[in-house]
Parts: structure tokens; sequence; C-alpha cells
């Protein structure tokens, strides 16, 4: 049991990304975003998961 990976649920990793669930949900239809977990009708991600996904999208330049 220990041994498990912390999942994620939507609204976190909507907050991670500073979007709205929906906009999360777009992008898995567009693949342009892991596949999450399902369980039941709860969406997860594996912490793993969406720190692979940050890390593959390069850093964040800021608009000046």
């Amino acid at each position: 049991m220990l041994d498990e990976p912390q999942l994620m649920t939507m609204e976190k990793v909507a907050a991670i990304f500073s979007v709205k669930p929906g906009t999360i949900t777009r992008w898995i239809a567009e693949g342009k975003f892991p596949e999450p977990i399902r369980q039941g009708h709860r969406l997860l991600w594996k912490n793993e998961t969406i720190k692979a996904h940050l890390d593959s999208l390069g850093p964040k330049t800021e608009n000046k």
C-alpha cells in the first residue's frame, strides 16, 4: 500500500496548469495531455505523469 503512487485529481491538475478543468478535458481529447486513470467518473493522474508532462513542455517564458 505504501508503494502505491500518489494520484492527483482533475482540480489539482487544472490548478497546476492554471486552467479550468474543461481545458484539461479538451487537451486530453486533442491528444495534447496525458490520459488519466479513470475511477468511476473521477479522472486521476500519477504525480510522476504530470511532472513528466511539465518537463516535456520546457521552461516557461515570460511575455515582456
